[in-house]
C-alpha cells in the first residue's frame, strides 16, 4: 500500500510543482524540491532505527499517516494557479503525443535510470558492507547516510554550478562519473574509501534528475506533464524489478561487490540513450 501511495503521489507532485514555476525559476524550484525530499529521506534514515526500537512498527505506520495528513492540510492552504506555459490543445492525448514525440519515451528511461540505480545501490549495499568489507550495522548506517548527504549537497550547489557549465555536458559528465565510481566500488577493499565513494555517488542522481525534470517541464505541455510522469513511473517500476532481481542473482552467485556492476551497466545504458536523444533534447 505504501508503494501505491508513493506512485500516486510522485507524478501528482511533479504536476503541481509545475504550477509554481516560471521560465526563470524552474531549476531553482526543482533543486529546492530535491533538497526537501533528500532531507526527509536522510531524517528518516537517521531516526527509523530509533523509532523502530522504542515505538514499534505499528506506531511508525501511525506516525507516517499523521505526517501525510499534516502535509495535506498544509498544502490545502497553498494557493496556486494552473499555468500552461506551452500553448496546447487541452484535448491532446498521451499516446498520440508519444507517437509524435517518440524520443520522449527514451527521455523517460534516461530520467529514471539514476533512480533505478539508487535502488540497486540500496539492494547491494548491506551485503557489500557486511560480507565484502566485513563491516557492521553502524558502518552500514554511516555509509547509507553519506549517500543522502551527498544528494543534499548536490541539490544545494546545482543552481550555482549550471551558471558555469553546459547542462547537457553536465548530465553526460555525471553519467561517466557514476560509471567510474561504480567500477571502483566493485573493486574496493577498504571501508573508509567506500564511505567516500558512496558520498560522491550520492551526488550523481539529483543532478541528472533535477536538470532533466527542469527540461521536461520546458518541453512537455502542462496539460500532459502529470500523466507522462505517471507513465514514465510505470516503466520505471518494470525496469526496477528486473534490475533488482539481477542484483540479487549476481550477489548470490558471484559476490555482493559485483552488484555494483549492475549499477555500472545501467549507467552505461543511460549514457548511450542520452547521447542518442541529445539533439531533440536540446532543440525541442
Amino acid at each position: 500500500m505504501g508503494g501505491i501511495g508513493w506512485n500516486l503521489y510522485f507524478p501528482a507532485s511533479k504536476d503541481i510543482l509545475n504550477s509554481f514555476t516560471t521560465e526563470d525559476n524552474t531549476l531553482q524550484i526543482n533543486s529546492f524540491a530535491e533538497i526537501s525530499m533528500q532531507v526527509g529521506l536522510l531524517a528518516a534514515t537517521l531516526f527509523s532505527g530509533i523509532l523502530y526500537r522504542y515505538v514499534g512498527f505499528e506506531n511508525i505506520l501511525v506516525i507516517g499517516i499523521i505526517l501525510f495528513v499534516s502535509s495535506l492540510l498544509i498544502f490545502s492552504a497553498v494557493k496556486y494557479s494552473k499555468q500552461n506555459k506551452i500553448k496546447v490543445d487541452e484535448k491532446v492525448k498521451l499516446f498520440p503525443y508519444f507517437r509524435k514525440e517518440k524520443w520522449l519515451l527514451l527521455l523517460g528511461i534516461v530520467l529514471y535510470i539514476p533512480f533505478i540505480g539508487t535502488n540497486v545501490i540500496t539492494t547491494a549495499l548491506p551485503g557489500y558492507i557486511k560480507e565484502h568489507l566485513s563491516g557492521n550495522s553502524i558502518n552500514y548506517g554511516i555509509t547509507d547516510t553519506m549517500y543522502g548527504v551527498g544528494a543534499c549537497l548536490a541539490s544545494f550547489v546545482l543552481p550555482l554550478i549550471v551558471k558555469y557549465f553546459n547542462k547537457e555536458g553536465l548530465i553526460t559528465a555525471m553519467f561517466v562519473f557514476s560509471i567510474i565510481l561504480g567500477t571502483v566500488l566493485s573493486l574496493n577493499q577498504k571501508l573508509s574509501l567506500a564511505i567516500g565513494y558512496i558520498f560522491l555517488l550520492g551526488m550523481v542522481e539529483p543532478v541528472i534528475r533535477t536538470i532533466m525534470y527542469t527540461r521536461t517541464m520546458e518541453i512537455v505541455p502542462s496539460a500532459l506533464l502529470g500523466v507522462i510522469v505517471a507513465f514514465w513511473n510505470f516503466i520505471n517500476l518494470i525496469l526496477q524489478f528486473f534490475a533488482n532481481y539481477g542484483v540479487g542473482k549476481v550477489m548470490d552467485e558471484v559476490g555482493p561487490q559485483w552488484g555494483f556492476m549492475i549499477y555500472v551497466g545501467l549507467m552505461i545504458v543511460g549514457t548511450l540513450i542520452f547521447m542518442g536523444i541529445k539533439k531533440p533534447y536540446k532543440t525541442a
